[in-house]
């Protein structure tokens, strides 16, 4: 028993997460389909509470996944100018739906009170657009008081007050025909100009429709801020993921070429 023992060599407490197995399980994993390895992720993020439809309230991981599809300084300034366009054509849509139990409610005094104009004012009704505006700004503001108070103010709210006035203005018939062109055309613009012919690269909504809709309004607005200087150790954080995405991307692309 001894001589058998010897040969055999010394006994080892070789745990599961020795460099042979794990690289058999590497191994393993390379031979997945690409297929099922996405589907597994997919489930996997799917399972985790903290995400809702790609959502959390990380705001490095929120800003990095968009700003992987968005590096060309062409196509950021492309939705720098369409990206509100499609929130403001939305809004006239739904300025032409008021909730039955704010139906007569005016918010016209109180924003006349704070200086709005009063053409502006008097279109102040708590349409399906107000719902939108909060929803949208209580997100932003869960992930980044400054950013998220500062797009509400200088941004959603015009938005929302132009929008519905526009609605009350030329009436629903002719609005939502107005806001359909706007629409369609600053789609066009980001899809064909800015991701085709610049970025070269598909958009963040074939990879997640919902976490696109939501972020981009915030992601064109934290462009602004920190072209300004605001924050510049998250701006440098949020490129330096921005890369490693990209590269993880590309590598993933050569394999499967």
């Amino acid at each position: 028993r001894r001589i058998a023992r010897r040969k055999q060599g010394p006994r080892t407490n070789r745990s599961p997460g020795t460099s042979r197995e794990r690289f058999c399980c590497t191994d393993a994993f390379h031979r997945i389909p690409r297929a099922t390895r996405v589907q597994q992720r997919t489930v996997a993020s799917a399972e985790n509470s903290d995400m809702v439809l790609g959502l959390n309230f990380d705001l490095l991981d929120q800003l990095s996944f968009y700003g992987a599809y968005h590096r060309h300084p062409v196509n950021k300034a492309i939705h720098l100018v369409f990206v509100p366009c499609i929130i403001w054509s939305a809004l006239v849509w739904m300025a032409g739906y008021v909730p039955e139990a704010a139906e007569g409610v005016s918010l016209a005094g109180a924003f006349r009170a704070i200086g709005v104009p009063r053409f502006l004012a008097s279109a102040a009704v708590p349409n399906l657009g107000a719902l939108a505006l909060i929803a949208y700004s209580a997100y932003y503001v869960a992930l980044e008081p400054i950013a998220g108070t500062s797009w509400f103010v200088m941004c959603g709210l015009p938005m929302w007050l132009s929008a519905s006035w526009f609605e009350s203005a030329v009436g629903w018939d002719a609005a939502w025909r107005w806001a359909l062109a706007l629409h369609l055309l600053a789609w066009y613009a980001q899809l064909h100009p800015g991701h085709v012919v610049f970025e070269k690269c598909r958009p963040a909504l074939l990879d997640s429709l919902a976490q696109s809709l939501v972020l981009a309004p915030l992601f064109v607005w934290m462009e602004v801020m920190f072209a300004c200087g605001y924050r510049p150790g998250l701006r440098s954080d949020v490129d330096r993921r921005v890369k490693r995405a990209v590269e993880e991307r590309e590598r993933e692309g050569a394999k499967d070429d």
